[in-house]
């Protein structure tokens, strides 16, 4: 491999890990659905007067979490490439795809243990 092809292959794929931050929005809207559809096949209202037992919600939210991590798990892949190919920019946007993964899971499992 030529030194203008591995650059040209970093490049691409830390590109590609910058797009992959670009399904966050997509990832959160189906992790909303997976997780509420996911409660309503158990047979409990998502908004109703009685909350679901523990077991129904982490069997919807655990699902729900994993949809939204995928986002998070295309930039960590695409960004290893690129550093293991020499590309230390490519760190941002994994950080990026870990921070909003984290925060996404920190507030859920914080308004689960609020009684949200």
């Amino acid at each position: 491999m030529t030194t203008t092809t591995g650059h040209r292959a970093r490049r691409s794929d830390r590109a590609r890990s910058w797009w992959s931050l670009a399904l966050i929005p997509v990832a959160f809207v189906a992790a909303f659905v997976v997780g509420e559809g996911l409660l309503a096949l158990y047979g409990y209202e998502v908004h109703g007067e009685q909350a679901p037992p523990w077991w129904a919600v982490a069997g919807a939210a655990l699902p729900a979490l994993a949809v939204f991590a995928v986002p998070m798990v295309l930039a960590l892949h695409f960004g290893r490439r690129a550093l293991l190919a020499g590309d230390e920019a490519a760190k941002l946007p994994m950080a990026i795809g870990v921070a909003v993964t984290a925060v996404f899971v920190l507030q859920n499992t914080l308004a689960r243990l609020a009684g949200g």
